[in-house]
């Protein structure tokens, strides 16, 4: 389960990141999220887990979950390469105004992605 997760996380971002319209987000937003969604169905098979497996699975399936949401509300490519790396595919070109935006907008995302990685902020910095 852990593969697939990793795999539905791949294939998520990376569909968010080739998504050139609102409507493409939000195929993608049902694809992963909605009811019937890819992310959906790995939640709802986490009962047939062993108990002692069902903790960490679910909170791995939650982090994914949370990953993919904040990546379509904020319209980038993010990718959690190990625990505690986040690695940003911005556009080859920025002017210095859109990196402005880039880092106002991902210093809270990055942030909040290492408070429940339990992260402390002195560590990350110096990474």
């Amino acid at each position: 389960m852990r593969a697939a997760l990793a795999e539905l996380r791949e294939a998520a971002l990376a569909e968010i990141a080739a998504a050139e319209n609102d409507e493409a987000l939000a195929a993608v937003r049902q694809k992963y999220l909605g009811r019937k969604g890819s992310l959906s169905a790995i939640l709802r098979g986490l009962g047939q887990l062993p108990p002692e497996e069902r903790p960490a699975m679910g909170a791995l399936a939650n982090e994914v979950t949370a990953l993919v949401t904040q990546a379509l509300e904020k319209g980038f490519l993010i990718n959690v390469t190990l625990d505690n790396v986040v690695r940003l595919v911005p556009p080859l070109v920025l002017s210095v105004e859109q990196a402005g935006l880039l880092v106002d907008a991902l210093v809270p995302l990055i942030t909040a992605f290492l408070d429940r990685q339990n992260v402390p902020q002195s560590d990350a910095q110096s990474a």
